[in-house]
This record gives C-alpha cells, sequence and structure tokens, in this order.
C-alpha cells in the first residue's frame, strides 16, 4: 500500500526543510552546480578533418580511407570530412573506443550535415558506429533520427531528421544510477543507458545490459566512420555498409570511468556548464558569458520571477524515451528549460526546492543592489506550490470519498 504524505507535511518540507532533507538538496545542488564539466571524463580521440584524417587526441589513432576522402566546408570554418553515401567515399576505419564495461562509460560528439540526397528518405545512414557495443548515431530509412546500441540498430526513430544544415550530435552512455543517468520507469535498469541528443535534446535511449563481444557476427569490431560495420565471412577483413552522405565535422570520444559526465553544470574556473558543446554554447551567449546560476531556468544570467513562471508552466512535465527493452525517463537540454533542475526527465518537487535554493541565493547575491527589487520572495514559489499541493490533497480526498 502506497503512502502520502499530508498536505501539510508536504509544505513543511518545503518551507521548513529538516538537517537531513537539507543535506539531501545539498547533494542535488553540488551534482548540478558543484562539479567541474570534463572534470574526469577523458578525451581520447579527436578528429578535426582538416584536410586529413589524424587523431589530434591522446590515443593518435588515425582513421583510413576505404575511398576517396574527400573535404568540405566545416561548421565553423576549416573543413569536414565530406561522404556521397556510396561506394566511392565509402567511409573511414580505424582502431575502436568501445570501452564501456563495469563502472566506464564512453561517448561521442560531433558535427552532422546530412545531406538531402537521394539516400535520405530511402535508405538507412550511419554516421559514425563504435562496435555493435557502443554502436553510435543513424538516420533511418524513413528520415529519422535513430541509434545503434548494444546489437540493436534502430533505436529511436521519432525525431525527424532536417537536411542541409548543420546539427550537432552526442552519444553518451551511462552508467546506471550515476547522476543524470537515465532512470527506467517501471523495474530496475539494465546496467546502461545509451542516450542520442540532438541538438541538446534527447531523441532516443537504450537501457540495456553489457553487451557481448564486438567481434560477434562476422565482425572485426572496428571503429567505422560515414558507415557501419556489417557481417563478413572473411574475419580478417572490415566490411561495411549503409553509408552515410552528408558531412562531419569536429568529431571526439572520450570515456568516463568516475561518472563525472554532466550534461548542465557549473564551472566557474574555465566557463564550461557542459560537456555536450552545443549545450555549452547556448548556456554562455544567454547568460553573457557568465557561469549557470542555480535555478536559472530561462538561461538568462538571472533567477527571477521569469524562472518561477517557466517553472509553473513546465510542472509535472517529463520525458519518456522506450529503448529496445523497456522506457526511461531521460533529462536533456529541453526538459531542464521546462524546469529539470536535477535532470531526471521530470518537473516536481525535487526541482522546486532547487528552484527555491536559488531564489534565496539570488536575493542574497542582490540585497543592497539595485537589482534587489527584481528578485521575487521565495515565497512567491511557495505560495504556488502550497496551491499545487492543496489542489493534489483535493484530489485524493475525492477519490477516497
Amino acid at each position: 500500500m502506497t503512502r502520502r504524505a499530508p498536505a501539510d507535511s508536504l509544505a513543511a518540507l518545503f518551507l521548513r526543510p529538516t538537517a537531513w532533507q537539507l543535506a539531501i538538496a545539498g547533494f542535488f545542488v553540488f551534482a548540478i552546480i558543484g562539479q567541474s564539466a570534463l572534470a574526469t571524463v577523458t578525451d581520447h580521440r579527436s578528429y578535426l578533418f582538416e584536410g586529413n584524417l589524424d587523431d589530434s587526441g591522446p590515443d593518435n589513432q588515425d582513421l583510413n580511407a576505404t575511398g576517396t576522402a574527400s573535404y568540405t566546408a566545416g561548421q565553423s570554418g576549416g573543413q569536414a570530412i565530406l561522404f556521397d553515401g556510396n561506394t566511392s567515399q565509402e567511409g573511414l576505419t580505424g582502431t575502436a573506443l568501445n570501452a564501456v564495461g563495469g563502472s566506464t562509460a564512453e561517448g561521442m560528439q560531433m558535427w552532422v550535415f546530412p545531406a538531402n540526397g537521394a539516400d535520405f528518405n530511402s535508405t538507412r545512414q550511419q554516421i559514425v558506429y563504435d562496435t555493435q557495443n557502443a554502436g553510435g548515431p543513424a538516420i533511418s530509412a524513413d528520415g529519422k533520427w535513430i541509434m545503434a546500441n548494444d546489437f540493436h540498430t534502430e533505436v529511436g526513430g521519432i525525431v525527424d531528421v532536417v537536411p542541409g544544415q548543420w546539427h550537432h550530435v552526442m552519444q553518451h552512455i551511462y552508467v546506471d544510477g550515476t547522476f543524470g543517468a537515465p532512470v527506467a520507469v517501471s523495474g530496475g535498469g539494465n546496467g546502461f543507458t545509451s542516450v542520442l541528443f540532438v541538438n541538446g535534446v534527447a531523441v532516443a535511449a537504450n537501457n540495456d545490459s553489457e553487451a557481448s563481444s564486438p567481434t560477434d557476427d562476422n565482425r572485426t569490431g572496428a571503429l567505422v566512420v560515414g558507415a557501419a560495420e556489417v557481417p563478413d565471412t572473411n574475419a580478417s577483413f572490415t566490411s561495411i555498409g549503409d553509408f552515410f552522405d552528408g558531412a562531419v565535422d569536429n568529431l571526439e570520444m572520450y570515456t568516463d570511468s568516475n561518472a563525472s559526465f554532466y550534461l548542465i553544470t557549473n564551472d566557474t574556473t574555465d566557463l564550461v556548464m557542459s560537456d555536450n558543446e552545443y549545450i555549452d554554447a547556448q548556456i554562455l551567449a544567454g547568460t553573457g558569458g557568465h557561469t549557470l546560476e542555480l535555478g536559472d531556468i530561462t538561461i538568462d544570467g538571472n533567477v527571477d520571477q521569469d524562472d518561477i513562471d517557466a517553472f509553473k508552466a513546465g510542472w509535472l512535465s517529463e520525458k519518456i524515451l522506450v529503448g529496445a527493452h523497456n522506457s526511461v525517463y531521460v533529462g536533456d537540454w529541453e526538459t531542464y528549460q521546462n524546469g529539470d533542475l536535477n535532470l531526471d526527465g521530470r518537473v516536481n518537487l525535487e526541482d522546486a526546492y532547487l528552484l527555491h535554493l536559488g531564489l534565496v541565493a539570488a536575493a542574497a547575491a542582490a540585497e543592497g543592489s539595485a537589482t534587489a527589487t527584481s528578485i521575487p520572495e521565495p515565497a512567491t514559489l511557495a505560495t504556488f506550490l502550497l496551491g499545487v499541493i492543496g489542489l493534489a490533497a483535493a484530489g485524493m480526498r475525492r477519490r477516497r470519498g
């Protein structure tokens, strides 16, 4: 039998927190704004594609062209690697990173320009493929963002790809139970959750177990860019297919052995507030180059009435994505701007308390300054929550009646 706290005790939790409640809130604050981005995420590969296939990262694992390497204008100047979707420029191969296992996670991010050619909306296109285990981002035959992961090739397929423009694409594989990791809607997790982000928004997620050998099913277990490895009875040869038509720029690959990946965080030292380069740039632009304050839902450099209004508009919203085995709650750039301050994919009382702390901090910082009058009292948010709690309590009484 599920027990629910009375409305007045829930209000007391928010307005008069106990020591242990403050400790819990402190954990969320530390996790969101007290960690340095890229603190222990280890960059291994960096492929800039500036007229070559060199790895400028510490691994020094250069790529090899299986056809003719061609280049085009990059996302922000410079060059990008170009693929034409067929065997004349059939992809790049190299040594796989494939580090997922135990408590180690991994990820990749890049800029992707899907071409609006004959292959779009007609054939499956793999953009990057780090063995069957980690997989990587792809485009479905009907023009949707999808992901290969843990021997599954069609995870996602709900968000349209817009061809003819650059997109920031990131795949991060979380270890279950670490901060920010998606949580199964029902039951326990399977060990790892791979999430595909496009411009900071989660478009696919797969909660799965540690995969089998990457060389299963007649594959060599290679890293492929611009295509996917496909089965071949010649185990010494990397055979590829699902060719990509478009361009890739600034491909980075990393491992995360200490659960240090943060989609949104705060670092007052070097102003890195996200391990996702797209989100980091958006935060810096929105805050005018300042750090992101706790509770700044609108990303404008202030914690004020606008954030309360945004929180109220997003109250009780959630994001659920369906993977190969189950459904998970996923936090992302979109849910954060709905008020999901702890990035668990849901906007609820935990986020409300974090916003409350942000309002208190903003009011204290502005005390005695010319901007002090623009900071609403935390009681404004408390009034809203008391109303919500009251409505919930009334609903429970009606159901009991």
